[in-house]
Formats: structure tokens, sequence, C-alpha cells
């Protein structure tokens, strides 16, 4: 008995030196790296990143694709005629027409519906009512403008209906030069020439 508690007391002696030597708070272990939890942060934020780099590409891709399905390659026609009555005296016209030059199919002779006209203007200096003008607004969408398209540059060749009308007063295509003028009272025909110009890039 009396060597048992010996040891005891021994044992007990030993294990507060142990402890007054490493104190009595338990002293925190070094962590062990978690390698599979950086790695996987590293892959996550990686993978964010591809992510994010293809949603920009995407998005350039899907505004480079916008941009070309609204690009119009416009074609204009400036016209300049004139009317000399058997009175004397000359009064002038003047106009431009525009339309996407994607539409010729490189016939001689293609109808196409006023309404793809883009822009559009016409002033005529006439014997009785003085200048008359016209604009996109006037233009008779439901009207056609026939194109000679197999030469280059095309040509206007003719026109069926009226090619604008202000309410007030009229306009039409006689053949590849002439523009027809009418009123209620009046109508004569302007000698010219629709010249196109280089189309826009």
């Amino acid at each position: 008995m009396g060597n048992r508690l010996q040891i005891i007391s021994s044992f007990w002696t030993d294990s507060q030196r142990v402890l007054a030597l490493f104190g009595t708070e338990k002293t925190a272990m070094p962590r062990k790296p978690n390698y599979r939890s950086e790695r996987f942060e590293r892959n996550r934020k990686k993978a964010a990143k591809v992510v994010m780099f293809r949603e920009l590409i995407g998005a350039c891709v899907g505004l480079a694709m916008m941009g070309m399905a609204g690009t119009v390659h416009a074609m204009t026609f400036n016209y300049t005629g004139a009317f000399t009555p058997s009175g004397g005296g000359t009064f002038n016209a003047t106009g431009s027409l525009t339309i996407d030059e994607s539409l010729f199919n490189g016939t001689t002779y293609q109808a196409l519906s006023n309404s793809n006209i883009t822009a559009f203007s016409f002033t005529a200096n006439t014997p009785e009512f003085g200048t008359v003008s016209f604009s996109l607004v006037d233009v008779v969408t439901t009207a056609v403008t026939a194109f000679d398209s197999f030469n280059s540059p095309p040509d206007i060749e003719n026109g069926g209906g009226f090619l604008a009308n202000n309410g007030t007063f009229s306009i039409t295509m006689f053949g590849t030069s002439n523009v027809g003028f009418f009123a209620t009272s009046f109508q004569f025909s302007y000698s010219g020439d629709w010249v196109a110009e280089a189309p826009e890039p």
C-alpha cells in the first residue's frame, strides 16, 4: 500500500512539473494545412474568371452582330431637272431618294415598293404655285419605283403610281429621267436625270 501511494505521489509531482513547464492551459497545436480546401478555392476562382470572360465575349459578339444586322448600305439617287414652258422661262427641280442597296437583284428592271425608301426630298419650282416641297413622310408607300441594277451604278427606270403626295401636289416618275408634277388643274414634266451616288460604307 505504501509503495502504491508513493508511486501515485511521484506521478502527481511529475504531472505538476509538466504543467508548470507548459502552462496549465492547453496549448493549441499548429493547424495542418487543408490543401484540398485551398485547391478547391483556387479552382472556384479560376472557374468564375472563365465564366466572366465567356460572358464578356458573348456580349461583344452579340453587340457586333446587332451592329451588322442594323447596318444599311444606303444608295442615294440625286435628281436635277428643269421645265421650260412654251411661254419662256426655266423652272428647276431637285430631289434625293435613298434606298438600301442590298435589295437590288442585279436585273435590268426591278420594281421595289416605295416603302423601302429610307430618305427622300424633292423641291420643285413651278410656274403657277411657286416652290413646292416634298419629304419622306409624303412618299406614297403603296406605289413602286423600278430600278436597273444590272448597270453599275444602278439607274432608276420608271415608277408605278405616285412617288410622293404632300396633300396638295403629287409627283411621279416618267421613264428614266422625267418627273411629272401634278396639281388640280395643272401638270407638266421636268426633264432631268437621277444620278446614283457611291454607296455608303
